[in-house]
């Protein structure tokens, strides 16, 4: 039981011997009735006050302490001190969001979103170091979603508006740290030292041995990687491949694979 619970328990508690003391008035010819009249008082004041007041004030005390709970992670840190127009907005909605009372869920999927559309916009412009850390985290937890089932990991990859992950719930706590760790040196690197977007000529010699490995495993089905949300596509296939597409570029030197995955993400956004 949290303190507001608590406040909200003793404030019931008070209300209801008021109550009590002005129902019954000889409270010492009638501790019975006093009691009764005690206990169901303040039962139904604690049940409706869980039910609306409890609520409504967790959702203020949320509020009025996200920029502290956020500012503490490591990612949204990052955000804060290099992109603080986002940060604001971030911050502006999911307050927005707490205060309507909407659920953990619609929250986490809030924040994806936007994290989503950060990556995309800043990880064409990190580092080539930053880009590859940044996607071995993102294959250890396609790793992670696939031993759940297909379906996780393709919607981790490719979430559409309402279907948000809590990562936390299926990832293990270690590679969720990583995740905010490496996603705070994409938001770094690509403040401090922007790097230009890659060009086709810069990355096409790249891209053959890494296409002529998936080939080899794949064949045909390779097309899959140019239509990933066509309707009836056998998700867990979907998932392998792109695991396996980002392994054998994350074995090429940092550079190679850096420019690679930046110019990759740049046809994300």
């Amino acid at each position: 039981m949290n303190w507001i619970s608590v406040v909200v328990s003793a404030v019931c508690g008070a209300l209801g011997g008021v109550l009590a003391t002005l129902v019954v008035r000889d409270r010492k010819s009638k501790r019975g009735l006093y009691a009764a009249v005690f206990v169901v008082s303040a039962g139904l004041l604690f049940a409706l006050g869980r039910v609306y007041v409890t609520p409504w004030l967790q959702a203020r005390y949320d509020a009025s302490t996200l920029d502290s709970a956020l500012s503490s992670n490591a990612a949204f840190a990052a955000i804060k001190k290099f992109d603080p127009k986002v940060y604001d907005q971030m911050m502006s909605e999911l307050r927005a969001g707490l205060l309507r009372g909407q659920g953990k869920a619609e929250l986490i999927d809030l924040v994806r979103s936007q994290v989503t559309t950060l990556v995309q916009k800043r990880l064409p412009h990190a580092s080539d170091e930053a880009a590859s850390e940044y996607m071995r985290v993102m294959v250890r937890e396609m790793g992670e979603l696939r031993q759940r089932g297909g379906d996780l990991c393709y919607r981790f990859l490719f979430a559409q508006p309402g279907q948000g992950l809590d990562l936390s719930k299926y990832v293990s706590p270690s590679t969720v740290e990583a995740d905010f760790a490496a996603l705070s040196q994409v938001v770094r690197t690509s403040t401090v030292e922007p790097q230009p977007i890659p060009q086709q000529a810069e990355v096409s010699e790249r891209l053959k041995p890494v296409v002529a490995a998936l080939a080899a495993r794949y064949g045909q089905d390779l097309a899959l990687l140019q239509q990933p949300q066509a309707p009836g596509i056998d998700r867990d296939k979907l998932c392998a491949m792109s695991i396996d597409m980002y392994t054998v570029i994350l074995q090429l030197p940092p550079a190679d694979s850096g420019k690679l995955i930046r110019f990759l993400m740049m046809g994300q956004g």
